[in-house]
C-alpha cells in the first residue's frame, strides 16, 4: 500500500510540474506578442538626436522599452553590425566606435584622423574593412580586430576641383569594394557622381565607373542599394540612387549596375518612386522599405513609408507614417517588423510596423527614445 501511495504522488507531482510549465509557456507567448521568441533580432540600437546633443539607445524589441542616453556621439553616425559588434560611424568626431548591443557598451574605438569625415565601413573580414571618408581623398583600410588603421587607398584622381571625391556608402561584390562619389562642392554638384571601384584583395583602385544621374549620397542615405538583411556583400545587382536636389522630386533616379561591363543603365524615376528618397533597406536581394516623398515646405506632402519592388518597379505605400519630417532612420527584421523613426516632436520616438499584419503598429506609441531618432540598426 505504501509503495502504491508513493506512485501516486508522484504521479500527481509530475502533473503538477507539467501544468506549471505550460501555464509558464503560454504567460511568455502573451507577453512575446509578435516574432520569435528567439533573442537574436530582438534589440534595436538607435542613433538619437536633439538640438544640443546626439547620443545611442536601445530598444528592446518585445518589451517596447528604450535604454536612452548610453553614449553621446556627434551628430550623424552610420551604424554596420559584422559579428557580435555594432560598430557605429561618428562622421562628427572622426572616429569608429566598437559597440557592444548586449551590454549597452562602447567596447573600444579609433580615430580615422582629424577632419576626415568618416562615413561607412563594410567588411572584408574580421580582421579588414574598408571606410570610407567623406572629407578626404583616400579610403582608409582598418583591422575591426583591434581597431587599428592599417593603410589607405588613393583615389584623388577621382575628385573634383576642390581635391575631394566626396565618399559616401559603400557595398562588396564579387571580391570588389564599390564606393559611391558625390563630387560635390558644398551643396553644389560637379560635373557627375560615380563609383570608385576597388580590388578589396589587393587594396588597389580597379576603375571609376561615371553614374548617368548626378548627386549621388548627399541627404540619400545608403545610396547603393542590394546588400540584404545583415548581409557582409551583395549577392545580386547592385542599385546605385541618386537623389540630386533633395527638394526636387524628380531629378533623382535608381540605376542597375553591372559588374562586367563596370556600366549602369536607368531603372527608375524618382517620379515613379512618390518622389526623392532618403533612405531605403533591403529584406531580399530586389525588394524592401524607402522613405520616399517631398517636404510640405518644398511643395510636397511630407515623406511616406514605402514597400518597393524592385523586379516589378513598383514604390507603394503601406503606411501613413511621418507626412511631414526628414527621416533617415529605418530598418526592419527577417520576420516582418519595420521599424521607423517619427521625428514629428509631438510624437516622437521609433514606430514598430508588423507587415503581416497589414502594417498596424505593434505597440499603440512610438518607443521614446530619449531624443529624436535619427538613425536605427536592427541587431540580427
Amino acid at each position: 500500500m505504501k509503495s502504491l501511495f508513493r506512485v501516486f504522488l508522484l504521479f500527481v507531482t509530475v502533473a503538477c510540474l507539467t501544468l506549471v510549465v505550460v501555464g509558464c509557456s503560454d504567460d511568455d507567448d502573451d507577453k512575446n506578442p509578435v516574432g520569435s521568441t528567439d533573442s537574436a533580432g530582438r534589440l534595436a540600437v538607435v542613433q538619437t538626436t536633439g538640438d544640443d546633443e546626439d547620443n545611442i539607445a536601445i530598444i528592446d524589441l518585445e518589451k517596447g522599452t528604450a535604454s536612452i542616453d548610453l553614449l553621446p556621439v556627434g551628430g550623424t553616425c552610420n551604424m554596420t553590425q559584422y559579428g557580435d559588434y555594432v560598430y557605429i560611424v561618428d562622421k562628427g568626431n572622426d572616429r569608429i566606435i566598437k559597440f557592444d548591443p548586449e551590454k549597452a557598451a562602447a567596447i573600444s574605438e579609433m580615430s580615422t584622423g582629424a577632419a576626415t569625415s568618416p562615413n561607412s565601413i563594410v567588411f572584408v573580414s574580421a580582421t579588414k574593412a574598408f571606410v570610407t571618408l567623406s572629407d578626404a581623398p583616400y579610403v582608409a583600410i582598418v583591422n575591426p580586430s583591434d581597431m587599428s588603421l592599417t593603410g589607405t587607398i588613393d583615389i584623388s584622381a577621382m575628385a573634383n576641383d576642390d581635391g575631394d571625391p566626396d565618399q559616401y556608402h559603400a557595398v562588396l561584390k564579387d571580391g570588389k569594394c564599390f564606393i559611391a562619389l558625390r563630387r560635390s562642392s558644398g551643396r553644389s554638384l560637379s560635373d557627375h557622381s560615380s563609383l570608385a571601384v576597388i580590388d578589396a584583395a589587393a587594396d588597389t583602385v580597379i576603375t571609376e565607373s561615371i553614374l548617368i544621374t548626378n548627386g549621388t549620397g548627399g541627404a540619400g542615405r545608403l545610396c547603393l542599394g542590394g546588400q540584404a538583411l545583415g548581409a557582409q556583400a551583395v549577392s545580386g545587382n547592385i542599385y546605385p540612387y541618386s537623389i540630386g536636389s533633395v527638394s526636387d522630386p524628380a531629378d533623382g533616379a535608381i540605376e542597375i549596375f553591372d559588374v562586367d561591363t563596370m556600366s549602369s543603365s536607368v531603372l527608375m524615376s524618382e517620379s515613379a518612386m512618390g518622389g526623392s528618397m532618403l533612405i531605403w533597406v533591403f529584406d531580399t536581394a530586389t525588394t524592401g522599405y524607402a522613405i520616399t516623398g517631398l517636404n510640405k515646405s518644398s511643395g510636397g506632402e511630407g515623406w511616406s513609408l514605402k514597400r518597393f519592388d524592385l523586379s516589378a518597379g513598383t514604390f507603394e505605400s503601406v503606411s501613413s507614417f511621418q507626412k511631414s519630417e526628414y527621416c533617415w532612420g529605418i530598418d526592419c527584421t527577417s520576420d516582418g517588423l519595420v521599424l521607423v523613426g517619427s521625428k514629428d516632436e509631438e510624437n516622437p520616438g521609433v514606430w514598430i510596423f508588423d507587415a503581416k499584419k497589414d502594417y498596424a503598429p505593434v505597440f499603440e506609441t512610438p518607443i521614446d527614445v530619449g531624443l529624436l531618432p535619427q538613425r536605427i540598426l536592427v541587431v540580427r
